[in-house]
């Protein structure tokens, strides 16, 4: 009989809600993939409530709230996972790119710089399939963690709040590395156009736009019929 209880109490723990944080996790991950934020972070919420310390799901709901423009609060949610591991890639990239969307683009740089002294880089590999925020699978088979962030890309994101902040030389390095590494290259090779035009320098300018234009980039297109036509040095 006293078996027969202890049975019932198992159950009903599992029935009131006894979830892992995993299993919150998971949820999250559900949500995420069909743009469902908001549930998405309402599961997270659970799941930090079981571990305060559970740095992936931080870094996840720092992201979904990133996704519904909540930068203030997904800032927290990364610092919070920055103390727990503060030379953690993945962490300091979206710290950087919340910066850039709230236009300080002094404290992208910062954080990009950081990110590119930090340490989970990843050499880059063109054949990569590649997305600005990464989801962390905690649980899945593979032997990277979750946490890479290519050093091409890092340049790429530097390179562009560089250019934003007007520091133009600056942006024209980074930018240049990341073109090496073949991160968005028809994106990259139109900022270098853009800037080489501030600075006044029409032949560097259409070389860049045409380099853009050829990988099909229609804005860089429009700039080469506009600008560049009669530039026989090109």
């Amino acid at each position: 009989m006293k078996y027969f209880y202890i049975l019932i109490l198992l159950f009903a723990f599992k029935s009131c809600g006894f979830t892992t944080e995993e299993e919150y996790y998971n949820r999250a991950i559900d949500y995420e993939e069909k743009n469902d934020y908001i549930n998405a972070i309402i599961s997270l919420d659970k799941a930090i409530a079981r571990n305060s310390e559970y740095k992936d799901a931080l870094i996840f709901r720092g992201y979904c709230k990133s996704e519904i423009g909540k930068y203030k609060e997904s800032m927290v949610d990364y610092r919070k996972a920055l103390k727990l591991e503060p030379d953690n890639t993945l962490t300091l990239f979206n710290i950087a790119g919340n910066y850039n969307n709230i236009n300080d683009y002094e404290k992208g740089i910062e954080y990009y710089s950081k990110a590119l002294q930090s340490k989970y880089l990843k050499k880059c590999d063109p054949s990569d399939e590649r997305i600005r925020i990464k989801i962390i699978d905690p649980f899945g088979n593979t032997d990277e963690t979750g946490y890479e962030v290519e050093i091409c890309e890092l340049y790429y994101w530097r390179g562009l709040s560089y250019y934003e902040n007007k520091q133009y030389d600056a942006a024209i390095r980074d930018l240049k590395a990341s073109i090496k590494g073949s991160f968005d290259n028809y994106i990259a090779y139109y900022y270098l156009g853009e800037i080489y035009l501030q600075k006044q320098n029409l032949q560097k300018a259409c070389k860049n736009f045409s380099l853009a234009a050829d990988l099909g980039n229609a804005e860089a297109a429009k700039k080469v019929a506009e600008l560049c036509q009669h530039d026989e040095r090109l």
